[in-house]
């Protein structure tokens, strides 16, 4: 028998940002006894409650073992929050104990049931929540990997991985960041060990002066790919792969571009954890790497479209407004926005960028403001 005493510690860490987190699926989370909140407690708790959530969702209880949960280094990255409890439980009596007692009660005696038992113990229970779509991706790559090589480490898999150029921007408050090779950066560390899980070798930039002078974080965040292909040509790499990752303090938001032979392959992912989409969007790239029959998807484009001259939330409602009811518009994003100008990231319909120039002309609110780039489009809004 168990019962809680004192409730929820106060302590609670939450991996998921500012804002208020999204509750998980009862599948993705799991409680586990520790013996302290001490940081080497924590972590191996942290990895059993992965083990169990990974059999709990996979329904196999072979794989946890198979992916070799206690050896992956960045453990956190799969969780969205963690917490601690305290129960009391209670140890039951040996035979041996039980018949010394003669089980009959003398006068006064207080009755059994209202005296806690000497023997009952205090136990520290850690709760851990993960990132769904994070577990999925790991659950993932064991399912399809060849059953020769699931139990691999990654210095095995080294002689085969595939060579990736990766321009990789984080934008949290507005701050857009080019993630460099930097072995001192964790995330560029945390990145390149993810890529070698998925059979990818993730050569970051060396972000020096010739990079810096071909581009800059808003061009990747922009998917300015005039300058991400001037970029990229120092390198001589044949697989050139970009990700803009944001936040918007309740969610993080990633849109990918893989440049394979010629071709362009898009997607986007979201999810609670910054980690957690861009193992996902890793996950999306090698798949699509590895594939030889993968189809380029030729009916959408994205245009950054850029609308300085907004003066208020009425303007920039109505801006927004008027790009959703149009056509020629599959879906829009708010990349930025900054005082007096809006940039939206806008998936055109049928990849047809005339047909969206033609109807922005006829709002009389919108002027060009002639663009150097195809694939940026600039406009004053006259209000």
């Amino acid at each position: 028998m168990k019962e809680r005493i004192g409730g929820w510690l106060i302590f609670v860490f939450l991996l998921c940002g500012a804002g208020p987190c999204w509750a998980q699926s009862a599948a993705y989370t799991a409680t586990i006894k520790v013996n302290s909140q001490s940081e080497a407690d924590r972590e191996q708790g942290v990895r059993t409650a992965l083990a169990q959530v990974v059999k709990q969702v996979s329904g196999d209880p072979a794989l946890a073992t198979q992916l070799n949960i206690n050896s992956i280094k960045q453990v956190y990255s799969y969780v969205t929050r963690y917490r601690y409890q305290m129960e009391q439980e209670e140890v039951e009596e040996d035979d041996a104990d039980a018949e010394e007692d003669d089980g009959e009660e003398e006068e006064g005696d207080v009755p059994a049931e209202q005296v806690a038992s000497s023997s009952d113990r205090t136990v520290l229970n850690l709760t851990v929540e993960f990132d769904p779509k994070a577990v999925d991706a790991l659950i993932k790559t064991a399912k399809t990997a060849p059953v020769e090589n699931k139990v691999a480490s990654v210095a095995t898999v080294d002689a085969n991985l595939t060579h990736v150029l990766f321009w990789l921007v984080v934008d949290e408050g507005g701050k857009p960041q080019l993630v460099e090779n930097d072995e001192e950066d964790k995330l560029a560390k945390q990145v390149k060990f993810t890529g070698k899980t998925k059979g990818l070798d993730l050569m970051l930039p060396m972000a020096d002066l010739d990079d810096l002078g071909a581009l800059t974080a808003a061009d990747v965040l922009r998917f300015n790919m005039a300058n991400i292909s001037q970029a990229s040509a120092r390198y001589g790499t044949d697989l050139v792969l970009v990700a803009s990752v944001l936040s918007d303090n309740k969610h993080w938001k990633a849109k990918w571009l893989l440049l394979k032979n010629g071709k362009r392959f898009s997607w986007s992912e979201q999810g609670v954890t910054r980690e957690g989409v861009i193992l996902s969007g890793l996950l999306k790239a090698s798949d699509l790497i590895s594939s030889a029959t993968a189809v380029e998807v030729n009916n959408e484009e994205h245009i950054v479209l850029t609308v300085v001259g907004i003066g208020n939330v009425t303007h920039y409602a109505s801006v927004n407004a008027y790009l959703q009811s149009l056509s020629e518009v599959s879906s829009i994003q708010i990349l930025r926005v900054e005082p007096t100008k809006v940039i939206f990231d806008v998936t055109l319909a049928n990849a047809d960028r005339a047909a969206l120039m033609k109807a922005l002309q006829t709002n009389t609110h919108l002027v060009l403001d002639p663009s150097p780039s195809p694939h940026e489009l600039n406009y004053i809004w006259k209000g």
